[in-house]
């Protein structure tokens, strides 16, 4: 079985992934349109802000709320 911090960045990166294929659902002149609020571990909300620019969503439209497990 993967380390732990393996499975965890598997999981972060999976649910980035499910994100990233809904806001494609959108219409893109619509996805502007939309607020989308993250959080979670940084691998996940890197990848899912990474995701939500590649699709066109402007940062402005993008609110982060970043924290860390210590």
């Amino acid at each position: 079985m993967p380390p732990k911090e393996t499975r965890e960045l598997d999981f972060e990166l999976e649910i980035a992934a499910v994100v990233g294929h809904e806001a494609r659902d959108l219409p893109a002149d619509e996805r502007a349109q939309w607020l989308y609020f993250v959080c979670g571990p940084p691998a996940m909300m890197d990848a899912i802000e990474r995701i939500l620019l590649d699709l066109g969503v402007p940062a402005r439209a993008i609110v982060s709320e970043r924290f860390r497990y210590d």
